[in-house]
């Protein structure tokens, strides 16, 4: 377990905090009992009391690059939230974060932790803000959901995208419209960004 909690690719103390209120936050909203919950215990503590709730154990995992909005917080809350309407429990310590980095990139510190994660069957479930947080072309985060994780009897869940690969009839047609409208658009920004490079080269900025 100490590998797999290595701080790299892990959030920061500042985004574990946040999670951790907004997760109670939310968690409250969805009638789960929070007025037990060890907010200073143990990860073991803290997992023996989700379990004891009747809660699966999920986690996140964020990528933020510099070109796409929605920050590495924003996406941590939304999911977090997420995870607590679906009465799914995210330590803070199964929070893991790519910061500044392309989704081209294949090897991550923040997508290696949460693969150790899976394959240590840690967690029931992983949530991303959107699929392309895992990678930026859409069949290898198709490859991924499914090698990693559905492959793996596990669960995942883009919170912003309604995915939820526990609906065995629609994930795999929903991620793969996404997917493609995702790479469109990144396509469509990347001509217009070309656009206005050269116009601004032609007067005479650099």
């Amino acid at each position: 377990m100490a590998n797999v909690l290595s701080e790299a690719g892990s959030a920061s103390l500042e985004q574990r905090q946040q999670a951790i209120t907004e997760w109670l936050r939310a968690a409250l909203a969805a009638g789960i009992v929070t007025a037990t919950f060890p907010a200073d215990g143990s990860l073991e503590e803290r997992l023996g009391w989700a379990r004891g709730q009747g809660l699966e154990i999920g986690m996140v995992l964020s990528r933020f690059s510099s070109k796409l909005g929605h920050s590495t917080s924003a996406q941590i809350i939304e999911c977090v939230q997420g995870a607590a309407s679906r009465r799914i429990f995210v330590p803070a310590e199964y929070l893991c974060v790519d910061e500044g980095i392309t989704g081209r990139k294949s090897r991550r510190d923040g997508l290696e932790r949460a693969k150790a994660i899976l394959q240590s069957k840690l967690v029931g479930v992983i949530l991303v803000y959107k699929v392309s947080r895992l990678f930026r072309v859409g069949y290898k985060g198709f490859g991924f959901v499914q090698e990693e994780v559905v492959d793996e009897g596990l669960r995942a869940i883009s919170v912003s995208q309604g995915i939820d690969t526990r609906d065995e009839k629609t994930w795999k047609m929903l991620m793969y419209l996404h997917g493609l409208s995702d790479e469109m658009l990144l396509a469509t920004i990347a001509d217009h960004v070309r656009s206005g490079q050269k116009l601004v080269f032609q007067q005479g900025f650099t």
